[in-house]
């Protein structure tokens, strides 16, 4: 089901891009070797996180458009966590998507800039309880990065279209709160 996701939405990224008028006969080797590389990579990116945090990866953004952009993962692990240690988790997902990312000698020739940095990458992660059910406030129930900041969202279980709550933090506040706990 994770493949038939990442190949529909590779599918259409491409789509869009021969849409856009990209030269399809000087293209198509670069898009068949892209494919290959970028099939590759997510293979690699769902068992680094399935093995990491017993996560489940529900979408992972890895379109040649996207990635001359802001590459984007959502994972899904069963919980409840607290803030504490849903930022450790942000912080260390951001650091290992670089890190795949950014040593990937395939990959490295598609990427329009290099390395990437914390601030130009998505990451999204639902927390489900061990049932797979929405957890509901006091729990949080997304934590997210984007943009330099960390996000950690309740649910109102009387209204699931909003959130009960939303706590941001800069990306360097707790990447310090991160290390210095490390350190202690």
């Amino acid at each position: 089901m994770i493949k038939f996701v990442f190949g529909l939405f590779f599918n259409l990224f491409l789509f869009q891009a021969n849409c856009n008028g990209v030269d399809n006969v000087k293209n198509q080797k670069v898009s068949a070797d892209f494919a290959e590389v970028i099939n590759q990579f997510s293979t690699q990116v769902q068992e680094t996180f399935a093995k990491r945090y017993n996560a489940e990866v529900l979408a992972g953004d890895f379109g040649m458009l996207t990635w001359a952009t802001k590459p984007t993962l959502e994972f899904e692990i069963v919980g409840p966590f607290t803030k504490k240690e849903l930022r450790v988790i942000l912080i260390e997902s951001i650091e290992q998507l670089l890190v795949l990312i950014n040593s990937n000698e395939k990959l490295r020739p598609f990427l329009k800039k290099y390395p990437y940095s914390p601030n130009e990458i998505t990451i999204g992660i639902s927390i489900v309880d061990k049932n797979k059910n929405t957890i509901y406030y006091p729990d949080i129930f997304s934590a997210s990065f984007d943009r330099d900041k960390l996000y950690f969202h309740t649910l109102d279980k009387k209204n699931e279209y909003e959130y009960k709550t939303t706590e941001i933090e800069e990306y360097q506040t707790a990447l310090k709160i991160v290390r210095d706990n490390i350190i202690n």
